[in-house]
């Protein structure tokens, strides 16, 4: 991991009673990986495994949390996992797979098992913030300034918005 590259190494269990096209599906809905390999196999599950490299792969889930307005819930459990260069999450697969991102706390919290993720990189602290933004009262540091803009104010003539007049 030279020059501040990021990895991001995803796992889910695929059982047999599920459809292997919609694990799929889950994973690639949070992180954006170039294929998932079966890296295991029982008469129960496979273990699929991806490897991503750039955080421009995390992009998905960036969006996701900020959309939710969750960032501080997974920044809260990234943040648990911070060891050395690296930290780990696992989402709900079902809720995946619906494009949701529910951070899990023990396996058990979804049926069928969580899709695991690890994030590595020299700066994993700065990964995270571009991932879960921290906040000041629930808006994102990064948005901070667009918010406190003043705002010109709409002029309405019969109830229709007057030529010049700017709205947001």
């Amino acid at each position: 991991m030279s020059n501040g590259n990021t990895v991001v190494v995803g796992r889910v269990r695929v059982y047999v009673t599920e459809d292997r096209d919609k694990v799929v599906r889950a994973v690639t809905n949070m992180v954006r990986f170039p294929h998932l390999e079966t890296i295991e196999r029982t008469d129960l599950y496979e273990l699929l495994e991806g490897v991503a490299y750039g955080r421009e792969s995390l992009e998905s889930l960036r969006r996701i949390i900020r959309n939710q307005k969750t960032l501080d819930v997974a920044r809260s459990y990234m943040s648990r996992t911070m060891r050395g260069r690296s930290f780990s999450f696992d989402l709900h697969k079902q809720a995946a797979y619906a494009g949701v991102a529910v951070f899990c706390s023990t396996h058990s919290e979804s049926p069928l098992g969580p899709i695991s993720f690890r994030v590595e990189a020299e700066n994993p602290q700065a990964v995270l913030d571009w991932l879960a933004t921290p906040t000041v009262d629930g808006v994102p540091i990064d948005e901070l300034a667009k918010r406190n803009l003043k705002r010109k104010t709409i002029r309405r003539h019969d109830n229709r918005l007057a030529a010049g007049d700017e709205f947001f």
